[in-house]
């Protein structure tokens, strides 16, 4: 997905296939990014996506995706890429900058999962413990990739 970001809001449009056809029938939305090799910044936010229909949005929008993306030769969304705005409800911010030494990527440690953890019916990875929280992923049914963050006990 790639976000648009304009001043009436934030907005997507989103191709043929599972996360279109979800949006439409249950219109919750997480979004998340993963961190850069040389940090491990990240951002989430939780939305409530709603069908855009009104063409003259869907025009400026549409105009402004290709704009941004002029330099990688995008072409112009196709008419069942439909497009969505997205509430944001909540937002999580991590910066990771000014870590004690052995920060983002340098000296990972690996925490085992507890034998009596739910999962579910979804395959999650090893939790990985860092001083700045712990990880687990796991992919949803549609095939989408997500991270849960614990953070750590604060002083």
């Amino acid at each position: 997905m790639c976000p648009l970001i304009h001043q009436s809001g934030l907005y997507a449009f989103i191709v043929p296939g599972p996360k279109q056809n979800d949006l439409h029938r249950d219109g919750r939305y997480w979004l998340h990014s993963f961190p850069c090799e040389d940090n491990e910044d990240a951002f989430y936010c939780t939305c409530r996506a709603h069908a855009v229909e009104d063409p003259a949005t869907r025009q400026a929008l549409a105009e402004l995706f290709v704009t941004e993306r002029s330099s990688s030769g995008i072409p112009v969304p196709a008419a069942d890429d439909h497009l969505f705005s997205f509430d944001v409800q909540r937002c999580l911010l991590t910066r990771t900058t000014g870590l004690p030494e052995g920060g983002p990527g340098r000296g990972r440690r690996r925490g085992r999962r507890s034998p009596a953890a739910p999962r579910h019916g979804v395959a999650a990875s090893d939790v990985d413990v860092q001083p700045w929280g712990s990880f687990v992923t796991f992919s949803d049914p549609d095939g989408n990739t997500w991270a849960l963050q614990q953070l750590p006990a604060w002083r």
